[in-house]
């Protein structure tokens, strides 16, 4: 029953969504300010395949740590470079290879009080068919 609870708890968001939350992101528009897309996939493997644009990346055995009491706001901002998000007011937007740790990573994020979260579950296998990246990341 987790495993269904894991891929129906979030909200859904579409490619073409990602896409407009990226340029957005790209263009600074305030609009979006408090929206953030998290790769959950291993550092090895957005190293070797790289990610989508304007996205961080939390690995999804980190991401308990990470939204926990137990990382600061500055600790938070010392690894990723961004504000550390809020339950209260941001926007978790999660991606993984395929959608299956995206969805988990929801249902942490829930578990941590954020109410305003979603899932892409085409995640990068599907954007990166659509999206090749210009070149290996080293």
């Amino acid at each position: 029953m987790f495993r269904l609870r894991s891929l129906l708890a979030a909200t859904v968001v579409t490619r073409s969504q990602v896409e407009e939350l990226v340029k957005k992101k790209l263009a600074n528009d305030n609009s979006v300010k408090y929206t953030m897309l998290v790769d959950v996939r291993s550092y090895d493997e957005v190293r070797s395949s790289g990610k989508i644009a304007t996205a961080i990346n939390i690995p999804l055995n980190s991401l308990s740590f990470v939204l926990s009491r137990e990382c600061s706001p500055a600790d938070f901002y010392e690894a990723y470079s961004v504000e550390k998000p809020k339950p209260a007011s941001h926007h978790l937007i999660f991606y993984c290879e395929h959608g299956v740790r995206s969805a988990t990573a929801a249902n942490v994020a829930e578990d941590f009080g954020f109410t305003s979260v979603s899932n892409y579950p085409g995640s990068w296998s599907e954007w990166s068919r659509v999206h090749p990246p210009q070149s290996k990341p080293t």
